[in-house]
């Protein structure tokens, strides 16, 4: 059974991280106009954190809905795209 709360929860940390990580883009680029690399550094170190974030996020929202909705043939072993549709294989 998904837990849909776990889930709703889940995807809005991820668009407020969504949100954040855009300021900080914005961010970057005007401090990059005004040539002050210096804090540029600093942002983009915080940027790397928020990626870091939004990876674990997307991990444990994977492992939530993969544990519901377990795709044929896929289990121990399985392989980064294994049970996608990919340009490779619907055209082969």
């Amino acid at each position: 059974m998904v837990d849909w709360e776990q889930v709703d929860r889940t995807g809005r940390e991820l668009r407020e991280l969504g949100h954040r990580r855009a300021e900080l883009v914005r961010r970057i680029r005007e401090l990059e106009a005004a040539g002050r690399k210096e804090r540029c550094v600093e942002l983009t170190d915080e940027l790397e954190a928020i990626s870091l974030q939004c990876q674990e996020l997307l991990s444990r929202q994977h492992g939530i809905l993969a544990a519901a909705f377990p795709s044929p043939g896929l289990g121990p072993g399985a392989q980064a795209g294994d049970g996608f549709a990919t340009p490779e294989r619907v055209t082969s």
